[in-house]
């Protein structure tokens, strides 16, 4: 995300501006009206009954790259980062794997 945003040169990725408005939902409640001309992304088990408003992100907690796989579709002309075939968090997991190995 802290890259040049192929958009606009001049600022990064993290810094592009969204069309519509994002709702991050986490927890079993919330406090305002959901709006379906906004984006929303449900985070959690607790939140699958409103994945159909929007973008759901399974699990208890979602796993990390459930979470960066949301985060990127919203820049779909964005690729993920990538090492060779295999995501970031596939490869740090596997080098997680063989530190815990050595000892």
């Amino acid at each position: 995300m802290r890259r040049p945003d192929p958009a606009n040169e001049r600022r990064l990725l993290i810094d592009r501006p969204f069309n519509n408005k994002v709702n991050i939902y986490l927890g079993p409640v919330h406090r305002h009206e959901i709006n379906l001309d906004e984006t929303n992304i449900f985070m959690g088990i607790c939140q699958q009954h409103n994945a159909e408003c929007g973008i759901h992100l399974p699990g208890c907690p979602p796993h990390a790259e459930v979470i960066v796989n949301g985060i990127f579709s919203l820049f779909p002309d964005i690729e993920r980062p990538q090492y060779a075939d295999k995501s970031e968090e596939a490869r740090l997991g596997e080098m997680l794997q063989e530190i815990m190995a050595m000892e």
